[in-house]
């Protein structure tokens, strides 16, 4: 439950990068390289089986149900690919010999996505956004830090990320950026009010879930 009580293991394993169905009853996440979905009992699992052995990273489940973005980062044939839940339909929209972004995450509307990507003459990795026609790209971040993991706010007002294992969120536009604790993997709320992440426990002696609001508070 979100109040962290009731917790249940879904599937045994080395597995990451999760995320929800518009539903809630299923989740899609990568698994060893592939993408896999299993619904909230872990008795229905489907693999999609991937595209040419790349390893696949970082779904992101659209608001809408439509379609699944996920990344296959650092390699020449890889990039960024949106494709149905059925595993149907299958579409790169990043390639990286003229965009090298990587684990995009849809808008609330999908009409754009958020993503990293870093350059030779940087000294890491910046956040930007682009529409989904690939025609207007922003960066929002030019600080020189390891910027990663951005995820937009539920209303699409905000976005969050992971700035030199701080939790720091923005505007769209890149504006009022504000750091709230130390972590990473950030998700929102529903509500748009709260931050899920990882960071360590009080005693630094293991990982644990925290949640902050979006005041620091």
């Amino acid at each position: 439950r979100s109040d962290g009580y009731d917790r249940r293991l879904l599937l045994a394993g080395n597995h990451f990068g999760q995320s929800w169905s518009p539903d809630g009853q299923w989740l899609v996440f990568s698994s060893v390289g592939t993408l896999q979905i299993i619904n909230l009992e872990g008795d229905s699992i489907r693999t999609f089986h991937g595209i040419q052995d790349l390893p696949l990273y970082s779904p992101d489940w659209s608001l809408d149900g439509e379609e699944i973005l996920f990344s296959a980062p650092l390699t020449i044939n890889g990039g960024v690919f949106k494709m149905s839940p059925d595993f149907l339909s299958v579409k790169r929209i990043l390639n990286p010999q003229s965009n090298n972004g990587m684990y995009a995450k849809w808008s609330p509307d999908r009409s754009k996505i958020v993503y990293q990507k870093g350059n030779l003459s940087w000294e890491s990795s910046e956040i930007f956004i682009i529409d989904t026609a690939l025609v207007s790209e922003k960066r929002l971040t030019n600080d020189n830090k390891d910027d990663r993991h951005a995820t937009w706010s539920s209303n699409g007002n905000m976005i969050s990320w992971s700035s030199n294992v701080r939790i720091k969120i923005m505007n769209i536009d890149g504006t009022q950026q504000k750091q709230l604790d130390y972590g990473q993997y950030p998700c929102w709320t529903p509500d748009s009010k709260s931050i899920i992440y990882s960071n360590a426990n009080q005693d630094v002696t293991k990982e644990v879930i925290w949640k902050i609001d979006i005041d620091g508070k």
